[in-house]
C-alpha cells in the first residue's frame, strides 16, 4: 500500500489540516482539521473512499464545533446516499465533493478529469460548507493552465482561484487560502 502525508495551513484564518492518503485496491484519505472562526474553535475529521479512477465512493464527516454536526454519504447508481439508505435526489450526478475547509478535495476533479492543457471542464459537486454543518450541490469549473495550475471557478458564486499544484495534482499553494507546509515545495 502506497501512503502520503499533506500538512496544509491557513493563509488568512488559523487553521491546519493534517491528510493521510493510502492507495491500494481504492484509496483512502483521512483528513483532520483544526481552526477557529468567529472565535469559535471547530475539529473537522473526514474519512473519503475514492475509487482508482478517483472518484468518491463514499465520505464520513464529523464537526465539533458551536453545533456538532455528523454526515454519512455514500453513492451507488449514480446517486448519493444518507446513513439510512434514503436517496438525496438533488445530489444526482454529482461524482465529486468539496469540504469548504480544504483543499484536498479540489484533488480530486483534477486526478478524475485528467484535462489537457488548456482544457476546461464544468462539473456538479457535492458542496460541504464547514463548520456549519450545511450540503447543498454546486456547478463549478476547472481549466488547466499548463499542468501546475489549475484554474478553478465556483459557476453559481463568481469566485475564482488559481490553483498550483505539484506533480501528483496536490494543492501547493491555493492563493489567500492554504499554503502546504509538509512536505515541502522545492
Amino acid at each position: 500500500m502506497n501512503k502520503k502525508i499533506i500538512v496544509w495551513k491557513g493563509c488568512y484564518d488559523s487553521t491546519t489540516e493534517y491528510v493521510e492518503i493510502s492507495q491500494g485496491e481504492s484509496i483512502i484519505v483521512r483528513g483532520h482539521i483544526t481552526g477557529e472562526e468567529n472565535n469559535h474553535p471547530y475539529f473537522v475529521s473526514y474519512i473519503l473512499h475514492v475509487n482508482l479512477q478517483w472518484e468518491v465512493q463514499s465520505v464520513s464527516l464529523n464537526t465539533k464545533s458551536t453545533n456538532p454536526v455528523e454526515f454519512y454519504f455514500e453513492r451507488k447508481n449514480n446517486t448519493w446516499q444518507d446513513k439510512d439508505g434514503n436517496e438525496i435526489a438533488s445530489l444526482k450526478d454529482c461524482i465529486d465533493i468539496d469540504l469548504s475547509l480544504t483543499p484536498f478535495t479540489n484533488t480530486l476533479p483534477v486526478r478524475r478529469l485528467r484535462l489537457s492543457n488548456g482544457s476546461t471542464e464544468e462539473i456538479r459537486v457535492l458542496y460541504f460548507k464547514l463548520p456549519e454543518g450545511e450540503f447543498l450541490p454546486m456547478e463549478q469549473r476547472y481549466t488547466n493552465i499548463d499542468g501546475r495550475f489549475y484554474k478553478y471557478e465556483n459557476v453559481d458564486g463568481g469566485y475564482a482561484a488559481m490553483l498550483e499544484l505539484d506533480e501528483d495534482g496536490m494543492v501547493v499553494y491555493y492563493p489567500g487560502r492554504w499554503q502546504r507546509v509538509f512536505p515541502e515545495v522545492d
